[in-house]
């Protein structure tokens, strides 16, 4: 039943992010969307909130996150996938950059934002835990940029084209 579930995550990932996501530097880098697609996908927005995302799917890859980077882009951010939906936390130890973190349920809808999340450069950082148990996607972006782009609890996450 497990190796089910999976497949049919995978199948589910697999049509969202190779279907409808163009990759910009081979098989890690994915160009996303956040708005309200309600509307058969207009947007609230004018464009959507658009980024280049660095996928980050092993779990190397999301205990590494975005550890010791110095910048980024404001259309650049780290898209966290994860096999099954689950209660996420993320300590920022070595993060050197102010992120907003976007929680989204294993529908790509938007559940739970934390805005502006400072650098921590010390052993005591906080962990910034999702107040919901079925998240299964996270998206680093510059801190300020949801509130830039108005990205709202209820948006989704969805593919751009190119």
């Amino acid at each position: 039943m497990t190796f089910l579930k999976s497949s049919v995550g995978l199948f589910w990932l697999t049509t969202l992010f190779v279907s409808n996501l163009a990759y910009a530097n081979g098989d890690h880098n994915a160009l996303i969307c956040v708005g309200d697609v309600a509307s058969q996908g207009k947007s609230h927005r004018t464009p959507p909130a658009k980024f280049y995302a660095e996928l980050a799917t092993t779990p190397d890859q999301q205990r590494q996150g975005l550890m010791f980077r110095q910048s980024m882009a404001d259309d650049q951010a780290m898209l966290f996938i994860y096999p099954e939906p689950h209660q996420v936390g993320f300590w920022m130890r070595n993060t050197l950059i102010p992120l907003d973190m976007l929680f989204f349920d294993d529908r790509g809808e938007l559940r739970e934002i934390k805005q502006n999340i400072p650098p921590c450069k010390t052993q005591n950082c906080p962990i910034y835990v999702a107040k919901s148990s079925n998240i299964k996607y996270v998206l680093e972006i510059n801190a300020g940029q949801s509130q830039l782009w108005d990205i709202q609890v209820g948006d989704q996450l969805y593919g751009c084209g190119k």
